[in-house]
This record gives structure tokens, sequence and C-alpha cells, in this order.
């Protein structure tokens, strides 16, 4: 990526004011950078400030990605502002963002679906990719019934289709148990020690 899109910038000015001052740093990652920012893409912005965040299950998964895929906006380049995230503290954020996710399911099925195909390939792959990618990569490891709609999800995630979850909740809920297990057997899977997703 050559240029940061002008809604991080956005973004930037915005999280400025609401600190009352410039961070020290700031990273853009996710969608932004891999792959382009789509209809419905979120911004995935790591800023460093002066006082130390309070802890958080996100913070491994977010770091990582910023490190391994992210663009300064603001400081030094991510590999020089951050250091390696270890296997294990990203295999256990993995884990523990899990039941907050999926709790979220009802009413956010397209969002929680896309992210844990983005999970499971992360766990599997450790490669960070965009929602719609990370979804065409799943579908095509899932059986057929459960990989149309996670086909669906991401048509939609793009802007190709609308789609309305409240007939289709009892599949969605089934994907969604299905990615569970399989981000938990990807992360089971990765070895003892040493340190993944750096870039």
């Amino acid at each position: 990526m050559t240029r940061a899109p002008d809604e991080a910038f956005a973004a930037l000015r915005a999280l400025e004011a609401a600190l009352g001052r410039a961070p020290v740093a700031a990273v853009l990652s996710g969608s932004a950078v891999a792959g382009g920012l789509r209809r419905l893409s979120d911004i995935d912005l790591l800023v460093v400030v002066e006082e130390a965040p309070a802890p958080h299950p996100d913070l491994a998964i977010a770091l990582a990605q910023a490190r391994a895929i992210g663009v300064a906006l603001l400081g030094p380049p991510p590999r020089e502002l951050l250091d390696p995230v270890p296997e294990a503290d990203l295999r256990r954020a993995l884990r523990d963002v899990l039941p907050a996710l999926l709790a979220d399911l009802r009413g956010d099925e397209r969002n929680v679906l896309l992210t844990l195909a983005r999970m499971w390939h992360t766990a599997a792959t450790g490669a960070f990719a965009p929602k719609d990618a990370a979804a065409a990569w799943a579908a095509a490891r899932l059986p057929t019934r459960l990989a149309t709609w996670l086909e669906l999800a991401g048509r939609a995630y793009v802007g190709e289709i609308e789609d309305d979850w409240r007939s289709h909740r009892g599949r969605a809920a089934e994907l969604a148990e299905r990615l569970r297990w399989q981000v938990e057997r990807a992360c089971g899977a990765l070895g003892d020690g040493g340190t993944v997703w750096s870039g």
C-alpha cells in the first residue's frame, strides 16, 4: 500500500481530539492494509500513548497484526516500534476473545462470523487477511452446507449483496460453533514456545 486512506487520517484526528494531544505513534493495519477498505470495513488503528493501556484480551492480536502488516501514520515503522508477539500470547488471546465475540452473534451475525473466519485463518497460517479473503479461505475448508453461509457473509461484506440473518439464526449459530472449534483446534495445533506472527 502506497498511501493510507483518508478515513485513517480522519480516525487519527478524532483520536487526537479525544486524547487532547497527539499520540506517540499510530499504526494502521487490518483491511485498509491487507487488501483495501471494503464498504463495511472498520479502521484498525493502533495508537501508542505515554500511559500504559489497561489489559485487554485483544491487545496481543492487535499488536501482532500491526507489526506484521501495519503502516505508520505517525512515528516509527511498526517493526521498529513493536516487539514480536510470542506465539503463546497470541494463542491465548485468540482463545480468550472467543466468548465475548460469540456473545455478540445475535444481531451482528455477519461481523462475528467473518471475524471468526479471520481468527481461524490467522491461527492456522500465521498470516493476516481481510475478512472477505479469510471467509473464502475458510469456506474452502468447511462442509458445503456451512460454506454457503460464510460465502454469503463475505459477499455482503464487500457490498455485493444485502444479508438478513433474522430468519437464519440457527444456521449462523451452527456456523459460529464450527468456526469456534476450528479456531481452538488451530490454536492447540501450534507448537510450544517460539515466536510467530512477527511478519
